[in-house]
């Protein structure tokens, strides 16, 4: 996804004008809202802002083209109160009747698109410009709530549609590293996005861990000063310093974006027992090296649990990619009393391996 668009301004009090606005949209509906029809349809709201009276909805449109401002166009008698809202479904099943659930004829991209709500005379009253960032799983997008519906565009990991957003969260998304696994004597070098709003320049930090040592904290920083390349690109650079680790310990990380309003953390880590709740890699092993054989590398803080049946969280890496916080147990009952165990591991819904074998993303698997 590109940057959205920037601001210098440091004023956190940036109140929309009276009348509709598109304060709320999610993209990518995994366990949220589900339509009448019993689908998980992506959605978008409107926000009738207090100060205008009530508004009919009729010849408005919303888009997810800056070429066909008039894509989607409400029906007649889509009557919207003074601080009402409506929700409108992004399905692609296009229903515009009034009484009924809205639905637009487009579906919006989890990776990133443009998105404007438009009034009858064709002019864009608010848009997410040039295109809305990358988005998360049940997480949705739109504008803070502090206390009235402000002109500075959030992350809300509580979604809610058809009532205020709340202050919600710092927009940062592009988080990545490289090398992807890096040997003993290089550095590891973490990116991530995080645009100017008008809540103020953000301040963005990386934290980090080797295997389960405490947490250190280093600043990233978009001076253009190496590692960094450009500076002002809202693409803010970190370094953890090969010092800190060796051959064959993990390495984990998260990004915290804090601004004038609040602050946030990717992975967002929304369910302790169903996402990650860091980034990582693996320092290589020369050990390793020339295997014919895949090597999964696993770690866990307590050996102990994953020996129960009950189990315990542990990380992964294979494959050339780091999976974290995943479920692991003993596997088997007659085997129980073995010397060497047998072991489940149960993925994270949305952080499952594709591995090379299968082709395909796995739910869980069995090491005998």
């Amino acid at each position: 996804g590109l940057p959205l668009a920037q601001s210098s301004s440091q004023s956190s009090s940036a109140a929309l004008p009276p009348g509709p606005a598109l304060t709320e949209f999610l993209a990518r509906n995994d366990d949220g809202l589900e339509d009448e029809d019993g689908d998980r349809s992506d959605w978008i709201e409107i926000h009738n802002v207090a100060g205008a009276g009530t508004v009919d909805l009729d010849g408005w449109s919303l888009t997810d083209d800056a070429g066909a401002l008039t894509k989607w166009t409400f029906g007649a008698s889509t009557v919207l109160p003074a601080g009402g809202f409506v929700v409108v479904f992004a399905s692609g099943k296009d229903r515009r009747i009034s009484a009924g659930t809205l639905h637009t004829n487009f579906r919006l991209s989890g990776g990133g698109e443009y998105l404007a709500l438009v009034n009858p005379a064709g002019t864009v009253v608010n848009e997410y410009a040039p295109e809305y960032p990358p988005q998360a799983e049940d997480v949705s997008y739109g504008l803070s709530f502090n206390p009235g519906a402000m002109d500075v565009e959030r992350l809300f990991t509580a979604p809610s549609p058809g009532a205020p957003n709340g202050v919600g969260a710092p927009p940062v998304w592009g988080v990545t590293h490289t090398p992807q696994q890096p040997t003993d004597a290089q550095d590891l070098i973490v990116t991530a996005q995080a645009p100017t709003t008008t809540a103020g320049l953000p301040t963005v930090d990386l934290d980090y861990r080797v295997m389960y040592g405490g947490v250190q904290t280093a600043p990233m920083a978009d001076d253009g000063v190496a590692p960094d390349l450009v500076a002002g690109d809202a693409v803010y650079t970190g370094v953890i310093p090969s010092g800190v680790s060796g051959a064959g310990e993990m390495v984990r990380y998260r990004v915290t974006v804090a601004d004038g309003l609040s602050s946030t953390a990717l992975p967002f880590f929304l369910e302790p027992l169903g996402s990650p709740e860091w980034f990582g890699t693996v320092v290589a092993d020369p050990s390793h090296a020339g295997s014919p054989l895949d090597v999964w590398e696993w770690f866990v803080q307590n050996p102990g649990a994953a020996n129960t049946s009950n189990g315990t969280r542990c990380s992964i890496w294979i494959e050339g990619e780091f999976y974290d916080n995943v479920k692991v147990n003993r596997r088997g009952q007659s085997s129980a009393g073995y010397p060497r165990k047998s072991y489940k591991f149960d993925f994270n819904p949305d952080d499952r391996p594709e591995l090379e074998i299968f082709g395909a993303p796995i739910d869980e698997a069995n090491l005998n």
